[in-house]
């Protein structure tokens, strides 16, 4: 499998798998998904922060400064998408994912498992690769 960095020739097939991303959260009853923000918030991902595409996946990560030590760089999963067929084939894109964190001088990379998305079986291979549980997050219609 191979991993590239994201271009802008890219996108349409990034809003593409974000709409299935996206509707396969339920995320659509509480926002609802706009293909052309979508597209526009990729380029600025493709551009200043971490967006990577392999054949039937994309991920997105951005890298900041720690809210509680600016000196420290953080990394954060923002999405992380692979099509049904080809999932297990997702570790490449993970590892990339955390090596293009590092190069950017990321201390710590923060992933995230979805409810709606196998997240027993995401949270195992995380564990498998040193991650621990920090939080739960919950989510409602205000």
């Amino acid at each position: 499998m191979i991993v590239r960095d994201a271009t802008p020739a890219d996108i349409p097939e990034m809003v593409r798998m974000g709409r299935r991303f996206y509707a396969a959260l339920g995320y659509e009853a509480l926002v609802p998904f706009d293909a052309a923000d979508f597209a526009r918030s990729l380029a600025g991902f493709i551009q200043h922060q971490i967006a990577l595409v392999t054949d039937g996946g994309m991920a997105v990560a951005v890298v900041a400064p720690s809210f509680v030590n600016t000196s420290a760089l953080v990394a954060f999963e923002l999405f992380f998408w692979m099509e049904p067929e080809n999932r297990g084939a997702g570790l490449a894109l993970l590892e990339a994912l955390e090596a293009r964190a590092r190069e950017r001088g990321a201390e710590s990379f923060s992933a995230v498992t979805c409810e709606a998305m196998r997240a027993e079986s995401l949270a195992a291979a995380y564990r498998r690769r040193g991650y621990r549980k920090m939080e739960t997050t919950f989510v409602r219609r205000l």
